[in-house]
């Protein structure tokens, strides 16, 4: 691609990461409270400051992914194989009266077929329709009338919506919306192995499904391994597509999306010594910002899943130590709590230490702040800049034009061993009124070696710091440590809370 022809094309897909912005946010949060009786992910105590923390992001409903599961990976024979999710269903007391004091509408999931992967079929598909029935029927008999209780989420998931599932969503739905007339039901089918349908075929797919089994709602989840975001190069159909074509069968009020606000690795969770690497941490604000715009057809935005990925309340305390810096970064973009970028779209006011080789340019010279994300899946990704680190340290300095508070700091990169690719997972951060005066203020790092990359395929990671670093800079240098290996970003992002 031409100089010329990549400068247009940067700006005209850009161009919608702006205009969304103010009108296309999360506005909704998938909650997992655990897989069974012995698990509490979200305590009774808890709950008020995640709530008041998804309420302060403009989240104004919550899914709960399941309330009941299967007591072993086994298929279920009968409901009595089922058992409540630690702490249900008396936890919706405390959940509902919460919610609706912040105006929150909530969702109650309903029960998971662990491990059964053809849940739809036979004595399990029976025994999750007895469960509605015998359950789901107390939950509804003692909460339907609550103000915030406002439907049910199956938490078997449909996935590409097979005509050999009608049957059995056919009878869920009926079952919970007779113990709980007028209340909407949601479903959350995935893009997951969609490569080789249309748009269309999948538009065709929902509108059957909903036809036949009642559903209201499908939940799309985007699936970023399996679709791709509308300027990736790959081959392949985009999220963007799909939803276009999901609105147009469904309507926008009959659609939702799943952002899923991760990232993308393979396998996607990648544990060295009881450590996960970059795959399923949190994703930069920046790629989210492009899913939300991928997905502005449908009625609404959820997340996948907050409470690791972008909350401060939970995250950090299960592992997730990225999810300050991930929300700090999202409320720049959209300014919430007087939060803000300390760069402008496609600011040029950087340079490199070591010069990118020239088959993995910096040709704009804005790619860093271009707002968009390479693909995790394509290194020959055009948003990928590809820099050399035989010296170990790549530095990259940014000349903000004038001081400016400086709270948080997200480079997003690129680990493909086979192509001698790893994310550092070290940095230090140099801070000052001019290139003579500079000071280290931080030193950022994640919490998997460097050593643990080559166990991975290939993955996404941003490295960035865990909590404020409260500088006020008008340079800033990164001197990113690369162990020897070639170092990929596409962006980096700076912000004040």
């Amino acid at each position: 691609m031409s100089f010329l022809l990549r400068v247009f094309t940067v700006f005209v897909m850009c161009a919608p990461c702006v205009a969304f912005a103010q009108s296309s946010r999360l506005s909704g949060a998938f909650l997992h409270f655990g897989y069974g009786a012995n698990e509490e992910v979200i305590r009774d105590d808890q709950i008020p400051a995640l709530l008041d923390e998804l309420q302060d992001l403009g989240n104004d409903a919550i899914i709960i992914n399941q309330t009941r599961a299967g007591k072993t990976q086994a298929c279920a024979t009968s409901s009595t194989q089922f058992e409540w999710v630690k702490g249900f269903p008396s936890k919706l007391s405390t959940l509902l009266d919460a919610a609706h004091s912040r105006g929150i509408s909530v969702f109650v999931g309903t029960t998971l077929s662990s491990g059964c992967w053809n849940f739809w079929q036979g004595t399990n598909s029976l025994s999750i329709e007895q469960d509605v029935y015998q359950s789901h029927a107390l939950v509804a008999q003692q909460y339907a009338s609550h103000p915030a209780f406002s439907g049910w989420y199956v938490s078997d998931e449909p996935g590409l919506l097979d005509a050999d599932k009608h049957a059995h969503y056919q009878r869920v739905v009926a079952a919970l919306k007779d113990v709980a007339p007028g209340k909407l039901v949601l479903v959350a089918p995935h893009f997951s192995e969609a490569e080789s349908l249309s748009p269309a075929t999948i538009a065709s797919r929902a509108l059957a499904f909903r036809s036949a089994t009642g559903v209201d709602i499908q939940v799309w989840q985007d699936n970023l391994g399996a679709t791709k975001l509308f300027h990736w190069s790959r081959a392949g159909y985009s999220s963007e597509q799909y939803y276009s074509a999901l609105a147009s069968a469904l309507g926008a009020s009959g659609l939702w999306a799943d952002i899923e606000v991760f990232n993308y690795g393979k396998p996607l969770i990648n544990r060295v010594g009881g450590v996960m690497t970059g795959g399923y941490r949190s994703a930069s604000a920046t790629r989210i910002n492009q899913q939300l715009w991928s997905a502005r057809a449908a009625a609404k935005r959820v997340s996948w899943l907050h409470q690791w990925h972008m909350s401060e309340v939970i995250g950090p305390s299960r592992g997730y130590v990225e999810a300050p810096l991930a929300q700090g970064l999202y409320r720049s973009i959209y300014g919430i709590g007087g939060a803000a970028r300390l760069t402008s779209l496609n600011y040029s006011g950087y340079s490199f230490g070591t010069s990118p080789n020239a088959s993995y340019p910096d040709s704009t010279g804005f790619e860093l702040f271009d707002g968009q994300t390479g693909d995790p899946m394509n290194p020959t990704d055009r948003a990928w800049i590809g820099i050399p680190g035989a010296a170990g340290v790549v530095k990259m300095t940014v000349d903000l034009g004038v001081a400016k508070k400086t709270d948080w700091i997200g480079l997003h990169m690129l680990t493909y061993p086979s192509w001698g690719i790893r994310s550092s997972t070290s940095a230090d951060v140099y801070c000052g009124q001019s290139l003579g005066s500079l000071n280290k203020v931080a030193t950022i790092s994640s919490p998997f070696s460097a050593a643990a990359l080559l166990t991975s395929t290939g993955e996404e990671y941003l490295l960035g710091n865990t909590s404020p670093i409260s500088a006020v800079c008008r340079f800033i240098e990164l001197r990113v440590v690369t162990n020897g290996s070639w170092l990929f970003v596409s962006e980096l992002e700076l912000a004040s809370d």
